[in-house]
């Protein structure tokens, strides 16, 4: 449901839209658009469960199948070539596949977003098989945009690998690992510096 009207003394577009699931708010939006120039993003966004399943398609080549529901608050401020995001999201019974590794993650934990960028403070992650270690760093973009990871990994027999000879018959199967992992770079070009090593149960092909 949206809700727009002209305010002509500020020379803005007021609006009010939000999602419904079931009785649930998930998603409102509340602010003001102003056309001029290059244009003035002013709303407040405000998650309640929602699913985040929602954001698959634009994490393709990255992460497959996230699942889990988000809650919390975000201000967009900017413009729409510039748009600027600050807040705190709760991500609860959060799920994801990377892609890279076939490895599968859940957490829940709180978020911040600073200047578009997420940051990750000790949040602990859990592998398939229950094991944890803990994520540390940033995804930082350029106003939702050049995607750049620069995250550290600190893992105690931690499922790290668990690929098949059909995802890369050069170098596949499972590994465990214990250390500690910096993941850094562009998406479509990630580096991973290793200072680790391996578990009983690891099984390189």
């Amino acid at each position: 449901t949206i809700l727009s009207s002209w305010d002509d003394r500020r020379k803005a577009i007021q609006v009010e839209a939000y999602t419904m699931r079931e009785n649930l708010k998930t998603l409102k939006v509340n602010g003001s658009y102003m056309p001029a120039g290059e244009g003035k993003l002013n709303f407040s966004l405000e998650l309640d469960k929602l699913r985040m399943n929602l954001f698959n398609p634009y994490l393709k080549g990255i992460f497959t199948d996230l699942r889990g529901i988000a809650s919390g608050k975000i201000q967009l401020t900017g413009s729409p070539k510039k748009p600027v995001m600050n807040g705190e999201i709760s991500m609860q019974k959060t799920a994801f596949t990377v892609d890279y590794l076939k490895t599968r993650y859940n957490f829940t934990e709180k978020l911040e977003v600073e200047n578009n960028n997420v940051y990750f403070d000790n949040v602990r992650v859990f592998d398939q098989k229950g094991n944890s270690a803990y994520l540390t760093g940033a995804i930082r973009n350029k106003y939702l945009k050049d995607f750049l990871f620069d995250l550290t990994l600190r893992s105690t027999d931690f499922l790290c690998l668990n690929t098949t000879a059909g995802d890369n018959s050069m170098f596949y199967g499972t590994a465990y690992a214990t250390g500690v992992v910096r993941i850094t770079g562009p998406p479509k070009n990630l580096t991973m510096d290793i200072t680790a090593t391996t578990g009983k149960n690891t099984s390189i092909k």
